[in-house]
Parts: structure tokens; sequence; C-alpha cells
């Protein structure tokens, strides 16, 4: 049988009830309800923890937070840790992360867990064959040095991150702020960059 495509969607803060294929009235998501319609779609779920990177670590490892020892947002995948893109990996799969990372080590010699990193170790730039991230806001790599994009990440540091009720409606572009740019950053990965000989893990 041929191997599938894998294709792991995360979304940051984003609860059941802001999306129409669990009953939200007012937002649309048109696309999201017909992946739902061709695959599984969860009901009774929950996230292993409540803050971001440990989530991300324990979903990468199939492991919970507590086990693996990651506890908090600045603290990521002990390298010595076998992830699911490294399993993908090894056999036969292109791996690719695109928006944040939030979970691997870049840097084997920082790794502030005892014990030495082995030669097939966890770290970012070993288990993803194209790594493109992103920050919060709209900073994307390749985008990085667009006026547009800053001006947009500027707006939304003033105008979100550093109000306590932070609401407004960005000014630029849709095509220049982050999810945009995330999502045309992935369609060029699958049209553009990988081998569509071989599956592919992103």
């Amino acid at each position: 049988m041929p191997r599938p495509n894998i294709l792991l969607i995360q979304t940051d803060q984003q609860t059941a009830e802001t999306l129409s294929l669990y009953g939200n009235p007012v937002l649309q998501t048109p696309a999201l309800e017909r992946l739902a319609e061709k695959g599984v779609l969860f009901e009774l779920a929950f996230c292993n923890y409540p803050a971001c990177s440990p989530s991300r670590s324990s979903m990468f490892t199939g492991r919970y937070a507590s086990t693996i020892g990651v506890h908090a947002n600045h603290m990521l995948i002990n390298p010595n840790e076998t992830t699911l893109p490294q399993v993908l990996k090894e056999n036969g799969y292109q791996t690719a992360i695109i928006g944040k990372n939030h979970a691997f080590m870049i840097d084997a010699a920082k790794s502030y867990y005892p014990g030495s990193v082995p030669e097939k170790a966890s770290l970012l730039r070993q288990v993803f064959d194209h790594v493109r991230l992103a920050e919060h806001g709209h900073m994307v790599d390749g985008y990085r040095n667009d006026p547009e994009s800053i001006t947009a990440h500027e707006w939304a540091e003033r105008n979100c991150w550093n109000s306590p009720l932070g609401h407004g409606t960005n000014p630029a572009r849709p095509e220049k702020c982050g999810t945009y740019l995330l999502g045309q950053s992935m369609v060029d990965y699958l049209e553009e960059v990988r081998d569509p000989e071989k599956p592919f893990f992103t």
C-alpha cells in the first residue's frame, strides 16, 4: 500500500467554538469543514498541557509533558527523545516544518539536558528537511525584509500584544500578514519544493 501524506495543522490558542465545523454560526471555515468531512472529526478531545511548548513537545513525542520534563514555554524537547518527524524521516518521508517551532532545539551544544546527544538527535534541522520558521505575528522566513509585513508586525505589537485588551483590524493587506504568508509558504512547498514521488510529513 502507498504510504499516506501527513499534513499536521496546529493553531495557537484556538478553541473548538471558533470553528464553523463545531457549530460557530458567525465564523466561516469552509476549508476546514471539507477536511473534516474527508477525515476524522474528534468531538471529545483534550490538550495535553495548557502551555504551548509542552503541548507541542507532547504531541511530537507521543508522551506526556511531565514524562519528558517539558514544563514551560521556554523548554524544548530533549534531543535524546525519539520524535514523530524523526521516525518518519528514517522511513522515507520528506519532512517539513512551516511556521512556529517551539518544540525542537536548534543546537545540541546548547542542550540543558544531561547526557550526550546522539548522532541521530531530535534537533530541528536533523528531523526536518525543509524549515521555514515564523514567530508570533507576521515575521515569516522569506518575508522578514518586506516593508509591508514589517508594518503589519509592528501594528500587531502596538495594538494587540502590548495592550491588555488588544483588539482591532490590522490595516495591512491580508496578503502581507503572517497567516496568509504561512499558507503561501505551504503551497510553495507542496507545489515546488517536495518530491512528488515520495510521501511527506509537514
